[in-house]
Formats: C-alpha cells, structure tokens, sequence
C-alpha cells in the first residue's frame, strides 16, 4: 500500500461518520436567483402600471429614495434569506391584500382618492409585494431575532389582545370615514381580525410585536410619502396625512395576514428566526485523527522579536518543531533525503509588491527552508494553488506571483502550483468527488505558514483558513463559495490530509475591514506563533486579536472534527495594540452575498483594477463592467496601496525600488 493510499484509508477509516456525501454533490447556498428576478419582474410592471395610470411623474424624489430602499431591502432578503416558496406567497399574499385594501378603502369608503387622470390603482399590487417581502426580512432576520431575546413569554394568550387592540384600532378609529359602506368594511376587517387573532396564535408574542411595530414603521412612512407626492390623497383637511386608524390598526392588521398566510402556504413556520439557512452539522468527532486535539494540551509558542527571523528560530526551537520531523520520519519509514516536506505560505491574494503586508513574508519562509535543509532533509516544496485572481489578470500562475512576490527558488526548494497538477479525488467528507494536487496528497509533512490578516467574512485568516488555499480550483469563487459553503472544503482536506504544524508570519500585519485584500497601513507585530495542533494556533493568533476564537465559521467546524483544543500559550499572548477588527456588520454582509457569484466576482474586478501590480496584465471586461469599474474602481483607493512606476517588461525603475526600500526599512 502506498503512502498516499494509507492516508486515505487512514481518513475514510476516521472519518466514516463524518458527514453527508450527499453534501458535496448539493449546492449548499441561501442565494435565490429566481427569487431576484421574480421581484425584478414585478418591480418592471408596477413601473408600467404607474406609467399607463399617468402616476410616474408625481412621484418626488423622497419617495424615490424610500422606494429604492425598500426594492433593495426586499431584493437582498428574497434573494439570500426566503425560501422559494415563501417569496411567491407573499407575492401573491400580499398584492391580492393589497388590491382588497383599496378596494374598500378608496372605491367603497372613499377614505383616499387617485390624483392620475385614470384613477387608476393596480401599480399598488406591486408595491405591497414589496412592503410585504421587506417587513418579513426585517421581522425574521432583522429586528424580530433580538426582540425574542428580550421578550421570552410563552403562553399565547397575549397575542389575542395585542390583535383584539389592533381590531379596535380600526374599528373605532375608522369611523368618522365611513359613513356608508358598512357591509363591506365588516366583511374584509372582520376576515382580517379572525385570519389575525389565528396566525398570532402560531407565533411568539417577540416574532408578533416585531411585525406590528414594522408594519406601523413601513406604513406610516409609505402611507405619508405616497400622498405628498401627490400620487393618493386621504379626504380631511390634511390630504397628506394618513389617518391614525390606517397606520396603527390596518397596515399591522394587513403584515399580520401577509407574513402568515404566507408562511402557512409555504408550510414554515411563524417564529422569527435569525436565518433562513441553516447549515447542519458536518462532521462528527475524528478521534482516531493524528490532529485529534482533546489527548494532550496543545502547546503553542508567540514570540515577539523586532528580528523575524531570531523569533522564528526561536519558536522552531520551543515547539520542538524538529523533533516532529525526526518522529514523522520514523512514522512514515523514509529517511532524510526522501521525506517530502511542503510548506503551505499564504500568497496568492498578494496584488501588489508595494503592500507586503497581505502575503507570508517570502524570507520567512526561505529561512524555514534553510532551517530544515540544515537538518538534512532535501525534499522541501512551496505550495500554492490559483485564486480567483486569475478570473481577471492574467499571469496569476502561482509560480508567477511568487517570482513577484519575492521567491528565488534554489537547490533547497522548489515552487509547485497546485492547481496545474490537480488530479480527481473522493473526500471521505462532503466534499466528496473532487479534486486534489498531487503535491499535496503525497506529502510526508504539510506545514502551514500563514499570514496574520483580518478576514471580511471569517473574522480572522491563520492556519487553517490558509488551507483553503490549497484547494486546488483556481475560480475559488464558484468553486467554494457560489457551489459549496467555503468552510467545510477545509476542513475536509484536512480529514483527509493531516496538516502537522502551523505557524503565523505575524512580523507585519494586515487589519481593519479589508485586511485579507490590502493594508495601506499594516500593523509592525513583530510576532512569530507556532505549534502543532492547527486549531491551538489559530485560537491564539485570534486571541491576541482581540476576538473570541469561536466567531469564525472555521473554527467551529474544525472543532467538530477535531475536537475542542486545551491550549497552553509560552510566551507573548498579549492583545496586538494597536489593532483593528471587521465591523460585525461587514461580516454579516459579505457572509451572505459572497454567495452570489456574480456579485462576488464583479467586486473582485471592479474595485482592485487600478490597483493590481503591474505585473499582472488586466483582462478584458464586459462593456457593462468597464463602465461600472470606472465609476466605483476610486473606491478601491481606500483598500488598495497605490503602486509605483514600472519599467519595460514590468521591471521595478530604480526609483521605485528605492522607494520600497525606504518603506519597508531596507528590504528588498
């Protein structure tokens, strides 16, 4: 049996359990395209139906403006947060609702009129299926979740006032407006007080709140902007004003039958809950896993040293990182001339040679090299795999970047891309069929050498998330994240492909909103960390972050696999000061839309195509991009580091050099 054939035995015979095959062959994403353009379809025929009304030209621009937020709220919760179904419903719900409101307020009881010349009032179909989709986002995953928080009373009983109130509301409050019509009122508010008084009974009493105070927000200020506008006016000396009953009894009465109706339909259920996707339990524990974390406690080593490489040396020291070499030796029966060593830096997210603060430090790494060579291993790889990069410049090949980067190849090492030698694999996890670069499969020690960033949509990339660097599609985009959850291909290559010592090139550091892309000025940590229990390291590299190392979706996974590590720090675990993390806001954003590939994709063109190295060529855009790019790419100036002047060929000019030298104190 050959060694990579014993890794994956080792892998399916600990890993058995470990999740769902199923999983690598499902698309696991909350985006609904086909949500998207149903509402775009209905946007287009309420503006149709606004212009045959001969409505379109009253609307003025603060309705325009509300009427924009309201279209992108509920175009971002159809889209990532409603299921299929559930969006057509409240369609339909709602636009139907919508017709029947107007039919009795403004045909029978002449409570408001239409200012077109046609009177006409179907455009107002669409508009409540957008009011609708906006008030469930904001009930569901928005206000509602943090309301139930606050508010944990259990019986139902509750419920029945808040609607009996509501009802009273419009009854009493509606009077002096019609004084005929009767049957007519009864018939539809009466409906709508029993549906009301049911559907609340199938709700918490926090999710029931929430969406009478939204439904009072949207309303009054839909109902309020709608008639300065000119396009309705209520009767009263106040054509502008909508009457009490309106806002405070009939608009929560109307959600109240939108969202669960709907819901009901849609065979969901009524409680607001944080999000619409879910994702399940992964994996089960590995214990039979050479990172099985929960033996032993996990020793990990920070050492702060303005000289990098003196820190290096001396976590290679402390950790007995040598003696792992000498035991993986005995493990796998080679000596040290056939031990395949690979060390795994982060580099490929390297846009430019001007901010070195974004890649593993290449003399770094290079010092690894010739620690371990000193020992007298000779078979030592630096692996990589393309990025998503490569959707937009060319020459992004991962010996390439390294070259730029700074990596001068010699008889200790050498550069392999992953990516152009990936072969099929079976995960034993729900990655499943896919693939893997040989590199990678067959090595004896994998070492992960990572670059201490903050993450936009992870919190923080270390050891482990470096791994997803090593999966070996180049469009990672549609491979990891349009296709598949990001997290667990990662973790799944390390099911299946132990990884036997981390470190953290924490020299120069990259934080703020958008430090896994650039850092126009990075953080002098002078910090080395390392260990050889992957999970241990990260937990400390996030500490002295200032976060808890559970907020990243990578950690949590891993734990599942590997169990929850008992970490013992020597040395410096102080907080990096000063220090800046992602805005939880930026994490909840792009946690969601980086599951639209096309979103995704287009940022990643649009914003750093300015600011990409001159090395690396720009491909050719859309007509559509080009016009886009020039008008968002400025906003690249506030992530990306500018670069300097090139020469032929895309050689550095003597002045820039100099200029590099200076900033960075002398390297080259």
């Amino acid at each position: 049996m050959t060694d990579s054939e014993k890794t994956d035995a080792s892998a399916e015979e600990s890993g058995k359990a470990a999740a769902h095959p199923k999983l690598g062959r499902v698309k696991q994403t909350s985006f609904e395209g086909l949500n998207c353009l149903v509402l775009l379809f209905v946007g287009v025929v309420g503006i149709g139906l606004l212009y045959r009304a001969g409505d379109l030209s009253l609307i003025h621009w603060p309705f325009v403006v509300y009427i924009v937020v309201v279209t992108l709220g509920a175009l971002w919760f159809g889209a990532f947060e409603t299921s299929r179904r559930r969006l057509l419903w409240l369609v339909v719900v709602a636009a139907g609702g919508g017709l029947l409101t107007q039919r009795v307020g403004a045909d029978i009881e002449g409570v408001w009129t239409y200012a077109g010349p046609r009177g006409d009032y179907s455009f107002v179909a669409t508009m409540f299926a957008y009011a609708a989709t906006f008030a469930y986002g904001l009930t569901s995953l928005v206000i509602g979740p943090w309301v139930r928080r606050h508010i944990r009373f259990r019986p139902r009983w509750p419920n029945l006032i808040v609607v009996g109130v509501l009802f009273a509301i419009t009854v009493f409050g509606s009077e002096p407006y019609r004084p005929h019509g009767e049957p007519a009122f009864w018939a539809y508010y009466g409906a709508l007080g029993v549906f009301a008084a049911y559907a609340s009974l199938l709700m918490d009493l926090g999710t029931l709140l929430t969406l009478v105070v939204v439904a009072i927000g949207v309303g009054a200020v839909s109902e309020t902007l709608g008639a300065s506008s000119g396009v309705w006016k209520f009767s009263g000396a106040r054509s502008w004003q909508p009457p009490a009953y309106l806002v405070l009894g009939s608009w929560p009465l109307e959600i109240i039958m939108h969202y669960g109706l709907s819901g009901i339909l849609s065979n969901e259920r009524l409680v607001a809950r944080p999000r619409y996707f879910r994702e399940e339990r992964l994996f089960e524990p590995q214990r039979a896993h050479p990172m099985w974390t929960d033996q032993k406690k996990q020793k990990v080593v920070s050492v702060r040293d303005a000289d990098k490489k003196k820190a290096l040396d001396e976590v290679l020291d402390k950790t007995g990182f040598f003696d792992m070499l000498a035991r993986r030796k005995e493990e796998t029966g080679r000596d040290e001339e056939s031990l395949r060593i690979i060390i795994k830096p982060n580099l490929m997210f390297m846009y430019s040679d001007e901010d070195r603060s974004t890649f593993t430090d290449p003399e770094l790494v290079e010092h690894l090299v010739d620690r371990i060579w000193e020992k007298g291993y000779r078979s030592i790889k630096v692996v990589e795999a393309q990025s998503a990069y490569g959707n937009f410049f060319y020459d992004r090949e991962v010996a390439n970047v390294a070259k730029v980067a700074g990596y001068r190849p010699n008889e200790k090492y050498s550069i392999v891309d992953l990516t152009l030698e990936k072969v099929p694999h079976t995960f034993s996890g729900p990655l499943g069929e896919h693939v893997v670069g040989p590199t990678w499969r067959d090595a004896d020690v994998r070492i992960s050498f990572a670059k201490n960033k903050t993450h936009t949509w992870a919190w923080y990339t270390l050891t482990i998330k470096n791994i997803y660097g090593a999966l070996a599609m180049q469009d990672k985009i549609h491979e990891y994240h349009y296709k598949r959850e990001l997290y667990y291909p990662t973790i799944d290559m390390l099911v299946s492909f132990p990884v036997h010592f981390g470190l953290i090139d924490a020299s120069t550091s990259a934080d703020g909103p958008f430090g896994i892309f650039a850092d126009k000025h990075p953080n002098e940590t002078e910090t080395i960390i390392g260990g050889e229990c992957l999970l241990a390291v990260d937990w400390v590299g996030a500490k002295k972050m200032g976060l808890d190392p559970m907020v990243s979706r990578y950690m949590q996974v891993a734990i599942q696999a590997f169990g929850k590590p008992e970490v013992e720090v020597e040395g410096d675990d102080s907080v990096y000061e000063p220090w800046c993390n992602v805005p939880k806001e930026i994490i909840d954003f792009w946690d969601t839309a980086e599951e639209s590939y096309g979103f995704t994709n287009s940022v990643f063109s649009v914003l750093n195509h300015d600011f990409m190295g001159p090395q690396f060529r720009r491909k050719p855009m859309t007509r559509f991009l080009g016009a886009v790019s020039r008008v968002l790419s400025p906003i690249g100036g506030f992530i990306y580091k500018e670069h300097g002047p090139v020469g032929p060929h895309g050689v550095l000019t003597k002045a820039r050099t100099q200029k590099s030298k200076s900033e960075r104190g002398g390297d080259s």
